[in-house]
C-alpha cells in the first residue's frame, strides 16, 4: 500500500522534469547563491551552520542548514541541472507520503483510512507550490524530519527509556534545522497522547515529558525573531487577528475545493470588513463547538481540527513577515489534520455495512482523481517564471507579488522592457511602498537611459517610509544614493549612504557604496572602514572583502592584501573579481608569473572583463611576452574604452 502511495505521488509530479530554476528565489538560494552553488565545500559547510544563527546573512532565508545541505549535496551530485533539483523534491514528498501512511497505520491500526489520509496528501494540488518549487526544499525536508519525529515519539510511548528519548530530542533538533516552523511539534505531541495514543497523563506530566522539546522551540522562536525584526510588517494587532481569521477560513476553503491557486496572495488594502470577519469567525468557533461536542464519540474530529489550527499558528500572520497574505505551502503539514478528521468521519459513517463501504470507496477514489487531475495541471504552471506569473496575474489580478514577478519574467524571459515597466507600474499602484517594486523601476529607467526619472521615483517613495523607518527606508536611501553616485553627485549620494545606515546600521549594502564612492575619490582609509564595517555586518559579501584588500594595496599593503585575496580565492574559486584583484595585488608584489596563472582563470571565467584582459595584459609583458600582451591589452580596449593604454 505504501509503494502504491509512492507511485501515486510520481504520477502526479512527473511533469517537475520540465520545470526550470525560477528567479523567483532559486537564483537567490540555489544557482546563484556564493555557496550553494558549488556544491559540498568546508567553506559551505561553516556558512550553513552560521548563517542567521550567529550573523543575519542576506544568503539566507532562516537558519536552516540542513537545507542548506542538501542543495549543497544535489549541486554535488548533479550540478544545476533542474530537473534533478525538483526531482529530489518529489522523491522527499514520496517518502513523506509513505512515512505518513505507516505512522497513521501503526498508531490506529486502520489501513483504508490512513491510506486515504496519505493519498490526500500526496495529490493534494495545495501542496504543489512546496513540491514543484526548488527554494521550497525546506517544506518537504522539514516533513520528512517531523514525520521521523513522530515515529521517534511513537517508539518511546510503546517503550520508554533514555535512550529512545535522546533519539527523540535528537530527531526534533534537526528538524527546527530544516524550518522553524516546526516549534509547534512539541503541541502536537500533545494532541496525539489524547488521541489516538489515549495517554493518561497530568498536564504536570506532559509539561515535564516535553520540557526538552519546549526548550528547542523556544530557542529556534528567539533566533528566528532576532533576525527577522527587521523584516516584519507594521500591521496594527486588530488587522493581523483579522487577517489570520480570515486566511484560516481561505485555507479551509481551498483544502475542500481548491481552485484560484497562485503565488502571491495579497494582503488586504485595509482591515476586512466586519461582516466578513462576522461570518469567519462563526464558521471557525461553530466548528470547534461541534467537534468538543464530539470529543468523546468521535476524538478523531477535534484532533484534527486543533492539529489544522495549531500547525498554522507559526505562518497565519500574528507576525507578519513580507508582503503575502498567506501561501499555499504553509499547509503543507496542517492539511493532515483535516483530511484524518474526514477520512476516519467517513469510515465512521461506513462502519461495516457494505453499500456503505463501496459508496466511501467510490466516493474517495473520484476525490483523488480530481485532486491528482487538478495538481498535475498546477505543476504545469510552474514550468517557468513567465508562465507561473502570467497565470498568477489572471488568478490574482490584484496582488503586487505576481505583477512584480510577471515584469521580472518579461524582461529576462522575453527582453520586454516596456512590459516590464507596465508590470512594475501596476505593482506601485497596487502598493506604493514596495520597496523590490520601487528599485526594479528606477532599474527599468536607468537602463532605458532616464536615470533623472529613476532617482525621482525613488525620492517619491521615500516618504512613505520615512515615518516607519527600518530596512525598507534604508534600502531605498541606498538605491537613491546609488543613482546619485552614477549621476555625479558624490556629495549627495554620501549623505544618502548615510542616511540609509542610520535608518538601519545592518544596512551593509550602504557601506559598501559609501566606500566605493570614497575608494573613487582617493579617501582610502575612509573607505577602508566602510568596508570592514559592512563585512562585520555580512561576512558573506565577497565585494566588501575583495575592495578591502584593494585599498590595502591602494594604500602600499601589498602584502596584506595578496594574503587576504588568497584566502578569498580559496573561498570563492569561481569568483572572476577576485581573481582579478589577486593578479592585480601579486603584480605589485613583482610575481607576475602567479599573477598570470590567476588572471588566465578570471578571463576564462569572465571572458567580458576588460579589467582581467588589461591585468592579464600586464602579467604577460612583466614576462616579457610582448605581443600577447598586445593581444590582451586590444582585446580589453574593445570590452572598456575607459581603460588606460600601457604601452609596455
Amino acid at each position: 500500500m505504501a509503494g502504491a502511495l509512492v507511485l501515486l505521488t510520481v504520477a502526479c509530479y512527473q511533469g517537475v522534469r520540465r520545470c526550470a530554476f525560477l528567479e523567483y528565489d532559486d537564483d537567490r538560494f540555489v544557482t546563484a547563491h556564493p555557496y550553494v552553488s558549488r556544491g559540498l565545500t568546508l567553506p559551505g559547510l561553516r556558512w550553513a551552520l552560521a548563517a542567521d544563527l550567529l550573523y543575519d546573512s542576506p544568503s539566507a532565508d532562516y537558519w536552516e542548514p540542513a537545507v542548506v545541505l542538501s542543495r549543497m549535496f544535489d549541486v554535488q551530485l548533479f550540478g544545476l541541472d533542474p530537473a534533478a533539483h525538483h526531482a529530489t523534491n518529489v522523491a522527499l514528498h514520496a517518502v513523506n507520503v509513505a512515512l505518513l501512511f505507516l505512522l497513521l497505520e501503526s498508531m490506529t491500526s486502520l489501513a483504508w483510512p490512513s491510506a486515504f489520509v496519505a493519498a490526500v496528501f500526496a495529490a493534494h494540488p495545495l501542496h504543489v507550490e512546496s513540491v514543484a518549487w526548488v527554494t521550497e526544499r525546506k517544506d518537504v525536508l522539514s516533513g520528512t524530519l517531523w514525520l521521523l519525529t513522530l515515529l521517534a515519539y511513537l517508539a518511546y510511548v510503546r517503550a520508554p527509556g533514555r535512550g529512545r528519548k535522546a533519539l527523540l530530542i535528537v530527531a526534533f533538533a534537526l528538524a527546527l534545522t530544516a524550518k522553524p516552523m516546526l516549534v509547534t511539534l512539541p503541541f502536537a505531541l500533545v494532541l496525539l497522547d489524547w488521541w489516538p495514543l489515549r495517554r493518561e497523563l497530568s498536564l504536570r506530566a506532559q509539561m515535564t515529558e516535553k520540557a526538552p522539546l519546549l526548550l528547542l522551540s523556544a530557542l529556534s522562536v528567539a533566533v528566528t525573531v532576532r533576525f527577522n525584526l527587521g523584516r516584519l510588517q507594521p500591521l496594527p494587532w486588530p488587522a493581523r487577528l483579522g487577517n489570520a481569521v480570515d486566511a484560516y477560513v481561505a485555507y479551509l476553503r481551498q483544502a475542500f475545493w481548491p481552485t484560484g491557486l497562485a503565488v502571491g496572495y495579497p494582503q488586504p488594502d485595509g482591515a476586512i470588513s466586519a461582516a466578513r470577519l462576522v461570518l469567519c469567525v462563526a464558521l471557525l468557533a461553530g466548528i470547534t463547538v461541534v467537534a468538543v461536542r464530539l470529543r468523546a464519540a468521535r476524538p478523531w474530529l477535534l484532533f484534527g481540527w486543533c492539529w489544522f489550527l495549531g500547525v498554522l499558528v507559526p505562518v497565519i500572520g500574528l507576525l507578519q513577515v513580507g508582503v503575502q497574505r498567506r501561501a499555499d505551502r504553509y499547509v503543507y503539514l496542517a492539511l493532515m489534520g483535516l483530511s484524518l478528521a474526514v477520512s476516519w468521519l467517513a469510515a465512521d459513517w461506513a462502519g461495516s455495512v457494505r453499500w456503505r463501504r463501496l459508496a466511501i470507496g467510490g466516493a474517495g477514489i473520484a476525490i483523488l482523481a480530481a485532486l491528482s487531475m487538478v495538481t498535475m495541471r498546477q505543476v504545469a504552471y510552474w514550468r517557468d517564471d513567465l508562465t507561473l506569473f502570467t497565470r498568477a496575474v489572471s488568478v490574482l489580478p490584484e496582488s503586487p507579488i505576481a505583477h512584480q514577478g510577471l515584469a521580472t519574467a518579461l524582461l529576462h524571459q522575453r527582453g520586454d522592457a516596456s512590459g516590464a515597466e507596465r508590470e512594475v507600474r501596476e505593482c506601485l499602484r497596487l502598493r506604493p511602498d514596495l520597496v523590490v517594486a520601487v528599485q526594479g523601476l528606477a532599474g527599468l529607467l536607468v537602463q532605458s537611459g532616464r536615470a533623472e526619472e529613476a532617482a525621482k521615483t525613488v525620492e517619491r517613495a521615500l516618504p512613505l517610509w520615512r515615518a516607519r523607518g527600518g530596512s525598507g527606508l534604508a534600502e531605498l536611501e541606498t538605491t537613491l544614493g546609488l543613482l546619485l553616485a552614477h549621476a555625479g553627485r558624490p556629495e549627495e549620494a554620501a549623505r544618502h549612504y548615510a542616511a540609509a545606515v542610520q535608518a538601519d546600521p545592518r544596512q551593509w549594502a550602504a557601506l559598501y557604496d559609501w566606500g566605493n564612492l570614497l575608494a573613487v575619490a582617493g579617501r582610502y582609509q575612509e573607505a577602508e572602514a566602510r568596508y570592514a564595517l559592512a563585512l562585520r555586518t555580512n561576512p558573506d559579501h565577497v565585494e566588501s572583502a575583495n575592495n578591502l584588500a584593494l585599498v590595502w594595496l591602494l594604500q602600499g599593503r601589498t602584502e596584506a592584501a595578496v594574503g587576504e585575496l588568497s584566502r578569498l580565492a580559496d573561498e570563492h574559486p569561481a569568483s572572476a573579481l577576485v581573481r582579478t584583484s589577486l593578479g592585480r595585488a601579486l603584480l605589485q608584489a613583482g610575481r607576475p608569473r602567479q599573477a598570470a596563472v590567476h588572471l588566465t582563470e578570471a578571463v576564462r571565467l569572465d571572458p567580458a572583463s576588460g579589467e582581467a584582459h588589461f591585468q592579464l595584459g600586464r602579467a604577460l609583458a612583466g614576462q616579457g611576452m610582448a605581443a600577447e600582451a598586445r593581444t590582451e591589452y586590444a582585446e580589453a580596449a574593445r570590452l572598456d574604452p575607459r581603460l588606460p593604454p600601457l604601452d609596455y
